[in-house]
């Protein structure tokens, strides 16, 4: 909850409360109208592992808006005597459009936008920890971290996790996942938490419309896992040791637990963190009270909820919404970059079947006209391994006469099979560094 002075909470709980937003640039104070404020931690059916952008949408005047770009939100509360201000943050401008000859309308998000840029890993020094790397992310954007610790933050970092061109946004996502956390911009630092202590109390006359929904129950168990694998995951607690139906929060493919040992090692602290997180799903109309954030908890008519989704509105600030969305998904998982996979897909399983002794790994590439595979067996027989590549061009290239591949090792069987839509392939040469089997 954002710090205010006592007669700005008792403005709001008046039947009417008087609110004149404004953006400050340079010291210079403008006044903008029709503002919508949304604030949200909730996607893709999850709160855990999400960190998002408030976005900010108003009208100003046109001539104000040269040379926007970075600016202070304010909302100001007419207190009885005099309008008192609440900082909601510094934005940065996305998009402005011209409505008319007067009037501009912006979209602006908080400083979380900062962090949709590449890494660097060369501005990392390992060995570190997981709260290390979450202040290394924090210095590359420019952001200051409110925290001074996080669950599984002093968990080692040997050498480096993160492929070239991954984001900070989805390192960032990683962290949350890890540590049982959303991520969100307050009083202009990053926060990670999940359910604060602050408790709001609404009167009737400052909601509408509300929808109390099913509960989403309380979280008694986490399962760490990768979702190409079969057998490698691992439980806490397990499941002869809880009583009732189990309500279990996954997380797969998190780039920080991809042994069984890390996993082993991580899980407790994060279901430390997450154990009885739960409550009772809802949506309605409020004032908007501006000095709410994400993780409050709202007390109306006997009903105790977590803010997960809000925006703010003025005017027409009773069109504001409230929501704590249930969790319909109980399954995060980790995405790279797309921006850094350059139309490529990867995977690699490692499937584990106890029953016959025998594990397999497989990694594969798959391009837009190329398939690599290799895949590894190992069992109480032995080791047997091979690796493939197929060259599939369905269309026409003119003047390609050569096709090159990645060395192979000497002891590396490797298959090819090429197509073209001629229906013939004249000629196919190996190169120096192509060892056909014996």
């Amino acid at each position: 909850m954002i710090a205010v002075s006592d007669s700005i909470k008792k403005a709001y709980n008046q039947y009417t409360t008087q609110r004149k937003p404004y953006i400050k640039v340079d010291n210079n104070i403008y006044y903008i109208q029709n503002m919508d404020l949304q604030a949200d931690c909730y996607n893709e059916g999850n709160v855990i592992g999400n960190a998002i952008a408030k976005i900010l949408k108003f009208d100003i005047e046109t001539v104000n808006v040269n040379g926007l770009d970075e600016f202070e939100l304010y909302d100001s509360i007419w207190s009885g005597a005099q309008y008192e201000s609440i900082f909601l943050g510094t934005f940065k401008l996305f998009e402005e459009k011209g409505t008319d000859d007067y009037f501009s309308t912006i979209t602006a998000y908080d400083l979380l936008i900062k962090f949709n840029i590449q890494y660097d890993p060369s501005k990392m020094v390992y060995p570190s920890t997981v709260f290390g790397l979450l202040k290394n992310i924090c210095d590359q954007a420019g952001v200051i971290l409110n925290n001074t610790s996080i669950v599984n933050g002093n968990q080692p970092l040997a050498a480096e996790l993160f492929v070239e061109g991954e984001s900070l946004k989805t390192i960032l996502n990683a962290i949350c996942q890890i540590s049982g956390t959303f991520g969100m911009i307050s009083n202009d630092e990053l926060k990670l938490g999940l359910q604060g202590t602050d408790t709001v109390a609404l009167q009737n006359y400052q909601v509408s419309e509300p929808e109390f929904k099913r509960t989403t129950w309380n979280i008694n168990q986490v399962v760490l896992g990768m979702s190409d694998v079969e057998g490698e995951l691992v439980k806490y607690p397990q499941d002869t040791e809880i009583s009732g139906i189990i309500h279990k929060l996954t997380i797969n493919d998190n780039p920080f637990v991809y042994t069984q040992e890390l996993r082993e090692s991580y899980i407790q602290n994060i279901y430390n963190q997450v154990k009885d997180f739960g409550y009772e799903a809802m949506s309605m109309k409020w004032e908007g009270l501006s000095y709410a954030v994400l993780g409050d908890l709202v007390n109306i008519n006997g009903h105790t909820i977590v803010v997960l989704s809000y925006n703010i509105k003025s005017p027409k600030g009773l069109d504001s919404t409230l929501e704590a969305p249930s969790i319909i998904n109980s399954s995060v998982e980790y995405y790279q970059n797309s921006n850094s996979l350059e139309n490529r897909q990867r995977r690699t399983e490692y499937i584990v079947d106890k029953a016959n002794q025998q594990i397999k790994a497989l990694s594969s590439e798959v391009t837009e006209n190329t398939e690599k595979i290799s895949e590894l067996e190992i069992s109480v027989e032995g080791i047997e391994s091979s690796v493939s590549a197929k060259y599939d061009f369905l269309e026409e290239i003119e003047g390609v006469n050569q096709i090159q591949t990645e060395d192979s090792l000497e002891y590396q069987p490797v298959s090819f099979s090429l197509q073209g839509n001629s229906g013939k392939v004249e000629y196919f040469y190996p190169s120096d560094n192509l060892y056909p089997s014996n």
